[in-house]
This record gives C-alpha cells, structure tokens and sequence, in this order.
C-alpha cells in the first residue's frame, strides 16, 4: 500500500500542514518517520481521523486496499480448507486408535485365556494323584 507524506496527505485530506505535524507528533495519527522521505503516513489512518477533500482521485488507493483485501480473504478461505482437512485427518487417525485398542484389548484377553506356547499341557504340577504303584505296577 502507497505511504503518503505530509504533502501528499494535507493535498488528499482536509487538514493543515502544522495539525497534522502535531497530530503525528502526539501520537493522534500514526506514521513512520523516515530520514530522507520524513514522515510516511498510511491513508487508512489519516480517513481514520480526517475527512478527504472533494475532488480528490483516491482511486490508487482504493484499488491497493482491494487487492489487499482479496489477497487476505483468499488466503482466509485457503486457512480454512486447511483446517477442515486437519479435522479430517485427526477424525480417521482417531478411528484408527480406536480400532488399534480394540485389537490390543482382544488380544490381551485371549493371551490370559491360553497357557502359554512353550509350555506343555499339564505342566509340571498336573501329575496323577492316586495310589502308589509298587514296583511290580500294583497299587498300594
């Protein structure tokens, strides 16, 4: 967006010289003191305070503040697609770890409900309890 300088700005609004130099100097009107141009003041600020005077062509800057204003709405609507995709995307990721919890909950049911592979049916503990055979295979 084009800068205005003092000039400029007492040209395309209804304002002195000295007001507006006060103005900036106080704070009323913001604008960037620059060593060889001296101060650069945004129209948007001096519309904000003063009001422009008739017969001024402020087409250029009205056209800057268009395209700005197009550039910032596409670059809103961009963000916002942006966003849904995320939501999208975080959506399945969660139905992913849903699904993932419930196979580890399965798995973890079945594992307690089997013995475990390297171990032999019976086991160590699971010998018949009886009479006591003799030597000859009698029971005592």
């Amino acid at each position: 967006m084009t800068k205005l300088s003092v000039n400029e700005a007492v040209k395309h609004f209804d304002v002195s010289r000295p007001t507006l130099t006060k103005a900036l100097k106080s704070g009323v009107v913001t604008g960037v003191k620059d060593d060889g141009k001296g101060w650069q003041i945004d129209p948007s600020e001096l519309a904000r305070v003063y009001n422009t005077r008739e017969g001024v062509d402020r087409k250029d800057t009205r056209n800057n503040d268009n395209d700005l204003h197009q550039s910032l709405k596409d670059q809103i609507t961009q963000l916002k697609d942006q966003i849904t995709d995320l939501k999208a995307d975080k959506q399945a990721l969660n139905e992913q770890i849903k699904s993932f919890h419930g196979l580890l909950g399965t798995r973890l049911i079945e594992d307690k409900t089997k013995p475990p592979k390297n171990q032999k049916k019976g086991g160590k503990g699971s010998k018949k309890k009886g009479k006591k055979k003799d030597k000859k295979g009698r029971g005592q």
